[in-house]
């Protein structure tokens, strides 16, 4: 299928590079959503063809059968700056699993409650000064596993 429209409303995505995400309809008349990213995507195209040989060798070594496959989705780099992503619903990002959608929760606050939260560790180095940014980052380092 290809894209025949483009829905005018998109949200931000979480991410460095603040993604957007919009709907689109495609020429088999389903809505579908894909992530656009202004930065370089050619090196997530490239694991997503890892993965998804790594699901072929496996079922292949399972004698045909199929086993608990790595989750994959299309990348698409448009040039060096700018790609789309399949954006893939009913999932989480890592940084929202390990730290929460609070920064102060998440699977790391489970396991090491007593380490410093993820939003703690962003305002200590949001005030630190640019010229104390490393040593700052290496403190912040040794109070989180």
């Amino acid at each position: 299928p290809h894209i025949t429209s483009v829905n005018d409303v998109f949200f931000h995505a979480d991410g460095l590079s603040v993604p957007k995400v919009l709907t689109v309809r495609t020429s088999d008349g389903v809505e579908r959503k894909i992530i656009c990213k202004k930065e370089d995507v050619r090196q997530d195209a490239m694991v997503e063809h890892l993965f998804e040989a790594i699901n072929t060798i496996l079922e292949r070594a399972n004698g045909g059968r199929k086993h608990q496959e790595l989750t994959t989705y299309k990348v698409v780099p448009l040039d060096l700056n700018n790609g789309l992503i399949e954006f893939c619903g009913g999932t989480i990002s890592l940084k929202e699993l390990l730290c929460g959608t609070d920064r102060m929760s998440g699977l790391h606050k489970d396991i090491h409650p007593e380490d410093m939260t993820a939003k703690e560790a962003i305002s200590v180095m949001g005030s630190a000064h640019h010229s104390q940014k490393i040593e700052v980052f290496g403190r912040i380092c040794e109070k989180l596993r």
